[in-house]
């Protein structure tokens, strides 16, 4: 049979991946194998091996282009959907990624995962993105994205992350702007609610846990929930689930990487009641006005803000306008206690007016702020400061109320404190609630410049 030149570029053409099917293509090396379907700019998942309530996925590329929609159709009963990437490239997503029903998403690439700023969620349950080399379980078994020839897959739940110091990145884009008005101290910092995110539902956990976490412009969001920020080197994160929600044990880390928040990032676990934030790296960097931030806008008691850097932890740089400093802040703004504020470094700096702080602006008690920074703490001035704005000027580690709820206590220990140029660390009131107890405990206390500091209650 004859066939022509013609003929025979038509053939070669139909078998030419389409620019979509080209974002997500499966490697075939499960029992029950992925299947992709492409209908206009939405490619849908399916297939996969169930196991119990275990869906599981193996690609070869995975990256969900600016417009489209990946959607995992899983069907009814799983509880997690567990997708490897396991083709040696990054994970661009810049879409929407949809999951039926409330499963659990795993998605794990060693090489790197990057959220750009138009990457959305609509999950029922919650995400976990990592760079893990592995994902383990309670029988003993791994899910492997380095050696995907392994055979055994698992009906037990996932319980812990495998790090080998090989992982990549994990990166989110955002434009900035999660935030329209900065705490003041006598004011909430207002949250811009039209403003880009990468979010998961209320109650639900959002993970991130990769070898170096780089936050650019991002706007992170879990009502009421938990985010989990850890940058792994080396070694295991264990994590359980009780009630929906996810706990994080690091202490099989060996060795960590450097977590980078900028460009105005907003990391918000605001809610009724606020949620629970922790973040783990080896130098953890917040800057140019970005914020952590846990409100409570409801009655019952918030989670805390834990972020823990086994070598530094630094605040510093404001917005463009100045506006806004980089601050790690807890809030009751209702008749809930607010959430306490735990720091854990060698050293911790604060510079251009950051604050680490929580306040209470209603009938709530406020949460308290305790700090151990094994070698120093210093409290630097505002390189950006108005100087006709004199609340511009300080940067404060303290516990606040406006209202009628008390003011949380402040406990602060290292080895060293210096304060410069009138920063502050107190416990104050400016309404009828009461201020409460400061503690500092150092081998050495230095205080200069030319502003008043503050060290005790106002």
């Amino acid at each position: 049979m004859r066939l022509s030149f013609k003929t025979a570029l038509i053939g070669f053409f139909a078998f030419m991946p389409t620019p979509l099917s080209a974002q997500v293509i499966p490697d075939a090396t499960l029992s029950n194998n992925t299947t992709i379907n492409i209908n206009g700019t939405t490619i849908k998942i399916e297939g996969g091996t169930r196991l119990g309530n275990n869906l599981f996925h193996s690609l070869r590329e995975f990256s969900v282009p600016t417009g489209s929609t990946v959607h995992f159709n899983n069907p009814i009963g799983i509880e997690a959907i567990i997708t490897r990437i396991t083709g040696g490239t990054v994970s661009n997503i810049d879409g929407l990624i949809r999951v039926n029903g409330a499963s659990n998403l795993f998605l794990i690439n060693p090489s790197g995962i990057v959220f750009g700023p138009n990457a959305r969620l609509d999950i029922g349950g919650s995400l976990f993105a990592t760079t893990a080399d592995a994902l383990e379980f309670s029988d003993g078994s791994s899910f492997s994205a380095v050696n995907p020839k392994q055979p055994l897959l698992t009906v037990s739940i996932p319980i812990g992350l495998r790090f080998s110091g090989k992982s990549g990145s994990i990166t989110v884009q955002g434009t900035g702007q999660g935030v329209s008005a900065a705490n003041t101290g006598n004011q909430p910092t207002i949250v811009n609610n039209n403003s880009p995110s990468l979010s998961v539902r209320e109650n639900q956990n959002l993970a991130l846990i990769g070898d170096k976490l780089i936050l650019d412009g991002a706007n992170l969001s879990a009502p009421s929930g938990n985010i989990q920020l850890g940058s792994i080197d080396k070694g295991v994160v264990r994590f359980t689930s009780s009630s929906n929600t996810w706990n994080f044990n690091y202490e099989r880390v060996s060795n960590f990487d450097n977590i980078n928040i900028s460009k105005q990032s907003l990391i918000n676990a605001s809610g009724n009641p606020g949620g629970f934030i922790q973040a783990l790296g080896a130098n953890v960097y917040l800057q140019d006005g970005s914020i952590i931030l846990n409100q409570n806008l409801g009655n019952a008691s918030s989670g805390s803000i834990n972020i823990s850097a086994s070598r530094s932890l630094v605040l510093d740089k404001t917005s463009p306008n100045g506006n806004v400093s980089s601050s790690i802040l807890a809030e009751s703004l209702n008749t809930g206690k607010g959430g306490d504020v735990i720091i854990s470094a060698q050293e911790l700096v604060l510079q251009d007016g950051a604050r680490i702080a929580s306040s209470a602006y209603n009938d709530g008690l406020g949460g308290n702020v305790i700090i151990n920074a094994s070698n120093s703490i210093s409290l630097l001035p505002n390189r950006f400061a108005n100087p006709f704005r004199r609340g511009d000027i300080i940067s404060t580690i303290g516990a606040g109320t406006v209202s009628r709820g008390d003011a949380g206590y402040v406990q602060v220990s290292t080895d060293r404190l210096y304060i410069s140029d009138g920063g502050a660390i107190a416990s104050s009131t400016f309404g009828s609630g009461n201020g409460n107890i400061v503690t500092v405990n150092a081998n050495s206390i230095e205080i200069t410049g030319n502003e008043l500091p503050t060290v005790g209650f106002a």
